[in-house]
Order: C-alpha cells, then sequence, then structure tokens
C-alpha cells in the first residue's frame, strides 16, 4: 500500500532574496521621490548591500535619474562601484544631457570608451542631446564621424539627433544634409531643420522646407509656426504671416503662446497695428500664473509685449 510522502525540505527550499535583491524591488515599488529614494538607499547600506555592487548601483542610478535627482548623487553612488555595463553609463550620459550642468556627458563618453565598454544605439542622442546644449560642434562632428563608422546613421532617431545637435549649434547646412539623407522624416526632424534655418539667418530656406511639408503629408504644429513666423518677420513676409495667422486659427492654435508672441513680434516688425491688436484679442490662451485671475485680467507679460509692440510701431 502506498504511503504518503511529505515533499523533502530540498524541494521546498527557495532561498531567501539578497539584500541587494530586496533593496531593488523596494526601489521599483517606492523610488518615486528622491525622499524615498534616499530612504531605500540608507536601508540598502543598514542592512549590508555593498556599495560597490554594481548590479544595485544600475538600478539606484537609474532612479536618481529618472526622478530627476541631482547629478552629484548619481555621480557618488557611481563612483563607488566598477564594471559597469552600457545601460549603466547611458544613464549617467543621459541624466547629464537633461541637467543644467550637460558637459560631464562628453568625459563620460570618453571614459566609456577607455573601459571597452561599446557604446549602442541609446547611447548616441543622449550624448548628442548633452552635445547641442553646449553647442560644441567640434565634439559633435567627431561624434557625428563615430556614429557613421558604427552604422547608427541610419536609425531614425539617431538622425534627429544629429539634425537637432547641428542646428542647435547654428550649423543649419549641416542639419539639413542629415535631413536630406533621412528615409523617414517625421514631424520632428522636420520641426527642427526649419527652425535651424529659421534661427540662423536662413529665414527663405525654412520657408522652402515648409513648402515641401505638404506634398510628403506631414502636417505643422504649433513648433513649425512659431518657425515659420520667425522666418516671415525676419523676411518682412506679412502676406505669409496672415495666411499663418489663418492656419492658427483652423487649426486651434490660438492657445500657443508661443506661437502667439511670433505673430506679435512679425505684426510688429511689418508695423501693421491692426493687425496686431486683432491677434491680441483674440488669444485664447494667457499666461496665467497659478492661482485665481482676477476680472480675467490680461497677465503683465502679455501687457508688456503689446506695449512694447505698439511702441515699435
Amino acid at each position: 500500500m502506498p504511503t504518503n510522502r511529505l515533499p523533502s525540505t530540498a524541494q521546498n527550499f527557495s532561498p531567501a532574496p539578497s539584500i541587494d535583491d530586496r533593496c531593488i524591488s523596494l526601489l521599483q515599488l517606492c523610488a518615486t521621490s528622491l525622499s524615498k529614494l534616499k530612504q531605500v538607499h540608507a536601508f540598502s547600506l543598514r542592512h549590508g548591500a555593498s556599495p560597490a555592487s554594481p548590479h544595485l548601483a544600475k538600478h539606484l542610478i537609474f532612479h536618481i535619474v529618472s526622478v530627476s535627482a541631482p547629478m552629484s548623487y548619481a555621480c557618488a553612488v557611481f563612483s563607488q562601484a566598477h564594471h559597469y555595463n552600457v545601460f549603466t553609463w547611458n544613464t549617467m550620459i543621459r541624466g547629464y544631457a537633461e541637467s543644467e550642468s550637460p558637459g560631464p556627458a562628453i568625459e563620460l563618453h570618453c571614459r566609456m570608451r577607455a573601459s571597452s565598454i561599446e557604446p549602442d544605439t541609446h547611447t548616441y542622442p543622449f550624448l548628442l542631446k548633452a552635445i547641442a546644449k553646449l553647442a560644441a560642434i567640434r565634439e559633435g562632428e567627431v561624434v557625428h564621424s563615430t556614429v557613421a563608422k558604427s552604422g547608427f546613421d541610419s536609425l531614425v532617431y539617431v538622425q534627429n539627433s544629429l539634425v537637432h545637435m547641428y542646428a542647435s549649434c547654428g550649423q543649419a547646412e549641416s542639419a539639413h544634409k542629415v535631413f536630406g539623407v533621412m528615409a523617414e522624416r517625421d514631424l520632428v526632424a522636420w520641426n527642427t531643420v526649419i527652425n535651424g534655418f529659421a534661427v540662423n539667418g536662413r529665414p527663405s530656406e525654412a520657408l522652402t522646407l515648409f513648402r515641401d511639408m505638404g506634398p510628403e503629408g506631414v502636417e505643422p504644429d504649433g513648433f513649425t509656426v512659431v518657425s515659420l513666423l520667425t522666418a516671415c518677420a525676419e523676411l518682412g513676409a506679412l502676406a505669409l504671416g496672415r495666411r499663418l495667422h489663418v492656419y492658427m486659427i483652423k487649426a486651434g492654435l490660438t492657445e500657443n503662446m508661443h506661437a502667439n508672441n511670433a505673430l506679435l513680434d512679425l505684426y510688429a516688425k511689418c508695423g501693421t497695428v491692426h493687425d496686431a491688436h486683432r491677434a491680441f484679442d483674440e488669444m485664447g490662451k494667457r499666461n496665467v500664473v497659478s492661482g485665481p485671475c482676477e476680472d480675467d485680467v490680461v497677465p503683465q507679460k502679455l501687457r508688456g509685449l503689446l506695449r512694447n509692440i505698439l511702441g515699435r510701431l
């Protein structure tokens, strides 16, 4: 007669998770703010987690960057461990690229290569974003060359980053050259290269590109309109500016403050008082700071802008 046997302890034994794994789980569940992140970090140290563990440090750094905590904190954690993979290097580069001090992103990229860690497809968009903020064209050209050698220059999001970098560095022609070889050109790419021409003294080229958008089935948005109005203001192209004004109304962009300000600036430079007043009256959205607005008073920023425009007229 068969006997019922209890399962052996060995079969049911499940080792307790390590302190690193416990802390990583806590980070994923709780680290939604800097204060909570620091609590989990302190907990890990109190319970014997090693600051030199690249496994735990990787997750700590990711969450530090994700909550936009000071990069000095991420750097302190990063410096305590070694042998990071490409994900952690990318996270550090991304953190600096998104910060107000993007310079260290370039140094980190050099250290990464010196550590025999090869950049991947995510490295370059972060790095190029930092270079764009710094307007560091020489570094940008070097990175572009490296990207081309690696074969990543055929990826749309890398190409978009290159276009943005060149435009931010004042190299509208180089931005357009990259744009010209893109197999897929989304609205971001169109906006970036149009704006690059508009703000770098090439308004005619900006308008020419805009005319090419329609045949390619790309619909302009508020950012496009701002760039075009800037180009019209530089050229004194009042008729086209008025057509853009009509487009703003039809497309529901009259609440876009950046487009409104660019429109007012256009009318000011073209010396049309009536159009400036009409545009101002049509503005559906005001730059209202947090809190109640008594009697729908026009905010000081807009009122000052209109006063300056009327003074110039």
